[in-house]
């Protein structure tokens, strides 16, 4: 995922642009270091959970993807 792709998330998701340092409009920094920390966690669980289906069984690892996006709506809901 890139920065613009997570800046684009954030921004429709209630964060807000600040000035920079440098003058330019972006969001904070650490907006992006929790965005790429949260998709290295989620795909640490994902390895963890496909690492043994077989290469033909795509079917059973967008089943355990499903899932993970699943809970990911859950805890969304909940807030």
């Amino acid at each position: 995922m890139t920065n613009e792709q997570i800046k684009e998330i954030a921004l429709a998701n209630g964060h807000a642009l600040f000035t920079m340092p440098d003058g330019t409009e972006d969001i904070h920094p650490h907006v992006y270091e929790f965005a790429k920390a949260l998709l290295r966690h989620q795909n640490r669980i994902l390895f963890k959970e496909i690492k043994d289906y077989h290469p033909v069984s795509i079917s059973g690892c967008l089943g355990v993807i499903q899932r993970n996006l699943d809970k990911l709506d859950e805890v969304t809901d909940e807030t």
